[in-house]
């Protein structure tokens, strides 16, 4: 905000002959600040967890992803400038910066050391197609036939059972 309303007309150039490089250093830090808090995220999940924590983590950025907007919107407005709402931004990422800074990372990686060994499994193991220890000898084509033959007669089981119970 400073170099955009600069005390000169010198520094009011300066500030636009900046911003393009400025707004490349802010597209790739962003390119690099969502990928890797969750990352980071991943990193502290249980086994096991996975998916009731990443659907609370997109739950909450998608539910809070409409205040940052909201909140610029009505401080511009208010104020008739546009300071205010970027310092509201600012507000935000402080927010943001606050618990990641309470985080430690270390011994949150220690506690979920010990459940990682039940991540590390085979995802045929988890559809039910290698037993423990076994060696497992089909193809990725038969695999996949096997699991579509699993869901298709599920749910054509489910499908018959309910439609015999809508008849009754």
């Amino acid at each position: 905000p400073f170099l955009l309303h600069g005390a000169t007309d010198k520094a009011q150039q300066l500030a636009r002959e900046l911003m393009p490089i400025f707004a490349v250093m802010w597209g790739v830090g962003f390119g690099v600040y969502y990928p890797c808090i969750q990352a980071t995220y991943t990193m502290i999940i249980p086994a096991g967890s996975e998916a009731e924590l990443m659907g609370l983590y997109y739950f909450c950025t998608k539910v809070l992803s409409w205040a940052p907007p909201l909140l610029f919107v009505v401080f511009n407005n208010w104020t008739g400038e546009q300071k205010a709402g970027l310092w509201v931004l600012a507000a935000f990422f402080l927010l943001g910066i606050i618990p990641y800074c309470m985080l430690d990372l270390e011994k949150a990686r220690d506690m979920v050391a010990h459940t990682l060994q039940s991540r590390a499994k085979s995802p045929r193991s988890s559809a039910g197609l290698a037993e423990e220890g076994s060696v497992n000898k089909t193809t990725y084509s038969q695999e996949t036939a096997q699991v579509e033959n699993r869901l298709t007669s599920n749910s054509l089981n489910s499908a018959t059972s309910l439609a015999l119970q809508e008849g009754l």
